[in-house]
């Protein structure tokens, strides 16, 4: 029992919330691990610069349609998702509606396969009312794209590169999910 006499037996221990002001240390070392994995320059001052930045960031009042969560494992904060307004797409084969674009979708490894990014994804889509959502996604991580079809994204036939300081050019394509109606 807990202090206030409510039965936490068997409680959900895997939850997704809004982010707060404390959790900017946890988010800015998932985002710090994922960021080194992509250049190995990144270093120790820059993952406090993070830390302050996100710490800036949960203060203030977040713009309209712009949300940051977090997955947590128990206590944890497990991975985080940041949340922007995306205008509508014109494509050669057609177009994408404005919606909502996943800025940043990251578990820490030390929970992957765990169901979080799930969970971040489906607070997205509760959340944001959006007719669309869209994530960029590198063209060589397998098991991120594994992830973003097995949830019903599909290639929107856009890319971009993202060049690294002192690292080489990272491939990105745009994925993009239409969400059932709202009405």
């Amino acid at each position: 029992m807990s202090p206030v006499g409510i039965d936490l037996r068997g409680a959900p221990d895997r939850s997704v919330r809004p982010a707060l002001v404390d959790d900017a240390r946890a988010i800015a070392r998932i985002q710090g691990r994922a960021l080194l994995r992509l250049d190995p320059a990144f270093s120790q001052g820059e993952a406090a610069a993070l830390e302050e930045r996100w710490r800036r960031t949960l203060s203030a009042p977040a713009p309209a349609g712009c949300w940051t969560f977090v997955a947590l494992h128990a206590s944890t904060v497990a991975g985080f998702a940041l949340v922007v307004p995306a205008p509508a797409l014109g494509l050669e084969a057609g177009s994408i509606e404005e919606g909502s674009e996943i800025a940043e979708l990251l578990v820490d490894p030390d929970f992957a396969r765990s169901g979080h990014g799930s969970r971040l994804l489906q607070a997205i889509a509760d959340t944001s009312g959006s007719a669309t959502l869209r994530i960029w996604a590198g063209a060589e991580d397998e098991a991120r794209l594994r992830f973003l079809q097995s949830a019903g994204f599909a290639p929107a036939g856009l890319r971009r590169y993202l060049e690294p300081e002192g690292g080489e050019p990272i491939l990105q394509h745009l994925w993009w999910a239409a969400l059932e109606s709202r009405t």
